[in-house]
């Protein structure tokens, strides 16, 4: 008797075990049917990333401007500043032959005719400041004179200053000094600037004899020109000399 009770109990509690796990299934199975179901979602957003992705990806066509920004063969100018050509003027402004004529017996004359008048206005100064000096003239007409002295003395010098280191052309004779005598070159140094002393001396004294009244101006003109071609040739000799000299390490 006692087991057919366990086996009665084992079979009750089987199909209790049954019922209960039909129970558990459809109380599970509703649940779970959604969970599956939200994967056509996921399909969605996926769809909805490609066509995003497409989206994104088809802008090139939009953003390719570079051929448009292109400028660079418009800028390429630098053929039109190419201006060194136009600016070569050098052959022009060569004027070195017009410089270097010979100088003529003429220009060598019209030299000491202006340098004897240039020497002959500075004296008539100096002879209009000792008359205004002495009240012999009124200060009005000093000055007048005195400035049209001066304007003649400076368009004199203009046309002396270009002249006064070529003229006159010197060239010492043959053996007119010892060259390979270093003494004897010094003496004649010495013997030279002595007689350019002389010479000056003798310039003073005209002027003065001009200014006192004792020549003529034409004749104070006339001893100037012969005085300053001798001490120009005195002064080419002078130069030809102390070069020389300086060569040999001379120094005065």
């Amino acid at each position: 008797m006692k087991k057919y009770m366990a086996i009665l109990f084992s079979v009750l509690v089987l199909t209790a075990c049954d019922s209960i796990v039909t129970k558990t299934q459809s109380s599970v199975a509703p649940m779970t049917q959604p969970i599956v179901q939200e994967t056509p979602i996921a399909e969605t957003a996926t769809t909805s990333n490609t066509t995003t992705q497409a989206a994104t990806t088809q802008t090139p066509s939009n953003t390719q401007t570079a051929p448009i920004t292109q400028t660079a063969p418009a800028t390429q100018t630098a053929p039109i500043t190419q201006t060194a050509p136009a600016v070569q003027t050098a052959p022009i402004t060569q004027t070195a032959p017009a410089v270097t004529s010979t100088i003529t017996d003429e220009t060598v004359t019209a030299y000491y005719q202006n340098v004897a008048e240039e020497k002959a206005i500075e004296a008539d100064i100096e002879k209009l400041e000792t008359d205004f000096r002495m009240g012999r003239i009124q200060q009005d007409a000093f000055r007048t004179q005195k400035s049209t002295l001066k304007q003649q003395e400076n368009m004199l010098e203009a046309q002396i200053e270009p002249l006064e280191h070529i003229i006159p052309a010197y060239t010492p004779p043959q053996n007119w000094v010892d060259t390979s005598n270093m003494q004897a070159m010094i003496q004649k140094l010495q013997e030279i600037k002595m007689t350019s002393d002389q010479f000056e001396f003798s310039l003073d004294q005209a002027e003065y004899s001009y200014i006192s009244g004792n020549i003529t101006r034409d004749a104070y003109k006339q001893q100037v020109i012969e005085i300053e071609k001798q001490k120009d040739i005195l002064d080419r000799q002078e130069d030809i000399l102390e070069n020389i000299l300086e060569s040999y390490g001379w120094d005065d």
